[in-house]
């Protein structure tokens, strides 16, 4: 059968490997910080640096300056005491959306972050809210908490194993997915995904979503259908703002217990010669939020695959060499005709 059909075009930052280190902490720097890189990589419309802190007392706010550049720039710690931070923006979403990575609270490990996202206000004094500092990261007054303390992706349970890292985003930079895999198994996942044929009142039309599984035994969780569309993993939903009002979102219909949403929208693919896999497009922004329910826009190039046998491994569409899809779990992404490394 035909392959889904793309709406945007993609780039890729694909197989980034970062090799494994004598301790956790450094593992969890290296890491990390080629997070970082890779999304100021992008050859068309990359992220930009708003203001950083490396953790050492060297800090600025609205200065554009990177002060990220090498592993040990990189310090965890508790708000109140030094530790290191970074605002990225992506001006192609809106004027001042910004993405804050707060290496807060202390972790011996690294395997946490504080992950904020400001949709329209932007981050810092000059935008509403209060500057960084070399002891607090920087608010914006319409901050939106995607992991708070939380595992990014690694972990307590690194057992000292190198990471590998995918970024992809489309080439009008309003889309930005990345995976974290460690293992044979995706442990992290972000969404930053800005929707179409939305709703007028949704002046910034764009929802996130971020997991990490700090867990080495059941990382297969953030990858699974369930836990993006039924919120199974407590703040495992994907948010945005109508106005100033704060809301949840699946990627689903309006049954939370619709398996794959929208029958009539379902297609059968054979990936990599196996079995055929039943296809149906994760599009619709459903908000869940009393008061503010019901779909407000659909989310670009992103299909659900009935994948319950391949949850640690990858397949690919077509099964030859060009690769134009990939299915990790229960998604099927874009892809750039790479062999996908999970280890």
């Amino acid at each position: 059968m035909a392959a889904p059909t793309l709406i945007k075009t993609w780039q890729f930052q694909s197989n980034r490997v970062f090799a494994a280190q004598s301790t956790n902490i450094l593992c969890s720097q290296s890491t990390v910080l080629g997070l970082k890189n890779m999304l100021l990589a992008f050859a068309l419309k990359p992220w930009q640096v708003w203001g950083s802190c490396n953790g050492a007392g060297m800090f600025g706010n609205g200065d554009g300056v990177d002060r990220w550049i090498s592993p040990t720039d990189l310090v965890w710690n508790n708000a109140g005491s030094g530790h290191s931070w970074i605002v990225l923006t992506q001006p192609e979403v809106s004027a001042k959306y910004a993405l804050l990575l707060d290496l807060s609270p202390s972790d011996a490990s690294g395997g946490v972050i504080t992950l904020r996202l400001s949709l329209a206000a932007g981050f810092g004094a000059a935008n509403g809210g209060s500057n960084g500092t070399a002891t607090a990261a920087p608010v914006a007054s319409d901050a939106i908490t995607l992991i708070n303390g939380a595992s990014w992706g690694g972990g307590s349970s690194f057992e000292l194993k190198r990471h590998v890292l995918h970024a992809m985003m489309s080439s009008d930079g309003k889309n930005t997915r990345l995976l974290v895999c460690r293992d044979g198994l995706l442990s992290g996942l972000w969404l930053l995904e800005t929707a179409i044929e939305h709703i007028a009142a949704w002046s910034v039309p764009h929802l996130a979503y971020a997991i990490g599984q700090g867990s080495f035994q059941t990382p297969t969780e953030v990858q699974q259908q369930a836990n993006l569309t039924n919120l199974q993993l407590g703040t495992a939903g994907f948010y945005s703002r109508l106005g100033a009002t704060l809301i949840e979102m699946t990627l689903a219909g309006p049954s939370t217990n619709m398996t794959y949403p929208y029958t009539g929208h379902q297609m059968l693919v054979s990936l990599a010669g196996k079995s055929q896999f039943l296809v149906a497009p994760a599009r619709y922004a459903y908000s869940r939020t009393s008061g503010y329910d019901g779909v407000k826009g659909k989310v670009p190039d992103l299909w659900w695959a009935n994948a319950s046998g391949a949850r640690a491994t990858r397949l690919y569409f077509p099964g030859d060499a060009s690769r134009t899809f990939a299915m990790i779990g229960d998604l099927l992404l874009p892809w750039d005709g790479s062999d996908m490394q999970l280890e």
